[in-house]
């Protein structure tokens, strides 16, 4: 768990005083409310940085082809950026030499020999002594560790343990096509690994080197189970996992780097090209006994794991079989955060849903939750590959901040080696023949934003968090006393945005010291030249949280039992292999939506008897048009519904649509409770009594006209919005001209005592 941490200055001082005798008169302590002061006291070097306890808390960077001894240089401006790890490049024998290499060789005849890459070509499994590699050898990586642990730095590492170097010295052309494992390992794996070599402790390669992992073409789950973790990993040679002695290799390395060197965890490479012991085909007890033994043999380790799975785990081979054992890499949601961005805030998810294990949900039918997710700003794969090659240092931190900020979710920052773009692969490696495998560059990861989110939450631990999007705007809310906004839309923006969860009052941004204020339900202030905010409440008096209204979506519907209220429709969505659906609402002939693409996040209630994945929202009656997508392309095609329905997927049409099928869920009628008012006071436009003004009080104002209901007492008062002494269709278009932010609207949102008789 994540936990805030509190600085007592009281504390130091009577440690100070312990021993001498002195007399002196008691005062009380003045309580320091001020979350802006104690952030700025918490990231002191004396208080090792604000930094997390744990990789799991914290924030990892990725140093992408640093020496250990650059490293070393880096630990004091790495823990000042505010973060936690530091994820070392593979530190083991390689096959071929990196010292003095380029981190992209320049190509001779379209092939491109040596690189960036030859540290994934492993030639032994022990730390290397080598004096040919550009990292450095093991004792200056075990005076790294030690150095980094003292600053209050962890250390985890890159391990490629699924694989071997092959039998040639470049990448490009591969023309082996022999179908012996032991033609393709490379020669010098000899000297590190005899045994594995005598046993012959490999997989037997295909043909063409390559593996499939769809149900495409008469494909069986058998099939694709072997081919992803009985046979060769993007050519290059597969080690039998599965046997005791390639389990044996890889659990002494395990204890050299734990128990030897200190280093608290690993990333792993290709990771769901390892078999788990869920497997039905190929099944085995790899990790028990390599990353669980590991960590059973030093309890006082942290012993942290993320494994690197790109897109999914295989048909038929689900999450839960890795997040038992490690957190696990969501691609699939990075790129939707990634086209937020890049698209200006016109498309793409900027907050990807995730259920939290404390919410009591079953890994089984989600496949990530927050405590076990990773997410990235780019990898060291989208970078060099093309993919993410052309984002600014802008866009890459926009898309750190809206993933580093958010609750209990484990973040790695890529450090690229130069902060040049490139349109596409070969712009990439035309920039990168210039650096030489070990340096480490002052790029992006050494800005003040990404110091000020890596900080943010650093200071807020695992306090809740409340996400939205407002005029392309994403406001991550966190406990209640502190936010980070991004403008996905440009940089400097002045921004007057609902409030849903902050303590009223004024807050600093700690990227550019401008104020915020939190009042009358709205978050109002100017974001930097960044594009980012992250803001804390920065008053000395106690903040007062705002009590949150009755929420439709805090109703159990885990039973399959969903609640129909006055004034909504119920849209309960039935889909097969989505993880998260979003409704897309509008008023039917018009521009008038809830919230901006993707819409509103649907509440996950079940997996059904057919396997479907149950989401529900909770729509207006007003808005009878939906689109229901899954927040990463995957839609259905428009839809009109003017009543509580249950839908499910039927087939895709030419555009690659879903239509639907309808079918009749177990609705019940539910009556929501109101919040206790006050006796002698109310809000102008708050006819719900709700806290805040929102579309529906504009149309409980038309439903009171039209006689549908009948408004009487406080809320009656709070409809006549301009105080005329009667409630009219202008009241409600008042409301909606305050809501869209037209201008300030008579005295909507104001508090009126009533005048006592």
């Amino acid at each position: 768990m994540k936990t805030k941490k509190i600085i007592s200055l009281m504390l130091a001082v009577i440690m100070v005083v312990s021993c001498v005798a002195v007399s002196f008169t008691a005062v009380s302590a003045k309580t320091n409310y001020n979350e802006y002061e104690k952030m700025l006291e918490d990231i002191k070097p004396e208080n090792k940085y604000g930094l997390e306890d744990t990789v799991n808390e914290g924030k990892i960077i990725q140093a992408w082809n640093w020496s250990y001894a650059n490293i070393e240089k880096n630990l004091e401006k790495l823990a000042e950026q505010g973060f936690t790890t530091i994820q070392v490049s593979p530190p083991n024998e390689l096959k071929m030499p990196t010292k003095g290499v380029k981190v992209c060789e320049p190509a001779v005849g379209g092939i491109a020999p040596n690189g960036w890459w030859m540290f994934y070509q492993p030639a032994g499994f022990q730390l290397n002594e080598s004096e040919d590699n550009a990292l450095g050898t093991k004792s200056e990586f075990k005076q790294m560790v030690n150095k980094a642990h003292e600053l209050g730095l962890k250390i985890i590492v890159d391990a490629v343990i699924n694989h071997m170097g092959t039998d040639d010295d470049h990448i490009g052309i591969y023309d082996n096509d022999s179908l012996d494992p032991m033609d393709h390992v490379n020669p010098r794996a000899a000297e590190f690994e005899p045994e594995l070599l005598a046993a012959k402790a490999f997989h037997d390669p295909w043909v063409d080197m390559t593996y499939k992992e769809n149900y495409w073409d008469g494909w069986s789950d058998y099939d694709i189970e072997e081919d992803l973790t009985q046979h060769c990993t993007s050519g290059l040679p597969d080690l039998a996992t599965e046997t005791k002695l390639v389990q044996d290799v890889i659990y002494e390395y395990f204890e050299e780097l734990v128990g030897e060197c200190g280093v608290d965890g690993f990333r792993f490479d290709a990771a769901k090209h390892i078999e788990t012991v869920h497997d039905t085909y190929f099944a085995s007890d790899f990790w028990e006994n390599t990353l669980q033994k590991i960590r059973a043999a030093h309890p006082d380790k942290e012993c942290y794991a993320y494994g690197e799975i790109l897109n999914k785990c295989g048909d038929g081979r689900a999450f839960s079989e890795y997040t038992e054992l490690m957190d696990v890499t969501d691609s699939s949601s990075y790129w939707g955060i990634k086209d937020a961005v890049q698209k200006n805030g016109n498309g793409g998810n900027s907050i990807p849903y995730y259920q939290s294990e404390a919410d009591g949900c079953d890994p089984k039918t989600v496949n990530f939750t927050k405590e076990n997710v990773i997410q990235w700003n780019e990898s060291h794969d989208t970078y060099i590959d093309g993919g993410t090659s052309s984002l600014t240092v802008q866009q890459r931190n926009k898309i750190w901040a809206l993933t580093a900020a958010r609750q209990t979710i484990t973040g790695v920052y890529f450090a690229r080696p130069d902060d040049k773009t490139g349109a596409d692969r070969a712009a990439i490696e035309k920039i990168c023949a210039n650096i030489t495998l070990g340096d480490a560059a002052l790029t992006s990861w050494t800005t003040p934003e990404v110091k000020a989110v890596n900080q943010f939450d650093n200071y807020f631990g695992d306090a809740a968090e409340y996400n939205s999007v407002q005029d392309k705007v994403t406001v991550i809310e966190r406990g209640n006393l502190g936010a980070t906004l991004v403008n996905l839309s440009g940089t400097k923006k002045t921004v007057s945005l609902k409030n849903n969860t902050l303590a009223d009052g004024t807050y600093i941004d700690s990227i550019t010291k401008n104020r915020f204020e939190v009042a009358d339900g709205k978050i109002t202030g100017s974001i930097g030249s960044t594009g980012i905010a992250c803001i804390y409440y920065a008053e000395d008096t106690e903040p007062v949280i705002p009590e949150k209204p009755f929420n439709l979506k805090d109703v159990d519907v885990s039973s399959g039992n969903y609640p129909v209220a006055e004034g909504y429709n119920t849209i309960v969505y039935s889909a097969k292999g989505w993880t998260s659906a979003y409704i897309y609402a509008w008023v039917k002939g018009t521009e008038n939506n809830i919230v901006a693409w993707p819409g509103e996040e649907m509440k996950f209630a079940l997996t059904n008897d057919y396997g479907e994945n149950q989401f529900v929202a909770y729509i207006p009656v007003e808005y009878d048009c939906y689109i229901i997508n899954d927040g990463n392309g995957d839609q259905t095609v428009d839809l009109t519904v003017t009543d509580s329905l249950g839908m499910y997927m039927n087939v895709k049409n030419s555009e690659g649509k879903w239509t639907i099928g309808t079918w009749d869920p177990n609705f019940y009628p539910f009556e929501i409770p109101k919040p206790s008012e006050s006796e002698d006071e109310y809000m102008v436009g708050d006819v719900d009594s709700s806290g805040s003004i929102e579309i529906m009080d504009a149309t409980i104002i038309q439903r009171h006209l039209s006689e549908i209901v009948t408004l009487e007492g406080l809320d009656l008062m709070a409809a006549d919005t301009d105080g005329d002494g009667a409630v009219a269709v202008m009241d409600a278009t008042y409301v909606q001209r305050y809501i869209v932010q037209k201008g300030d609207e008579n005295n909507i949102g104001e508090i009126i005592p009533i005048p006592a008789p």
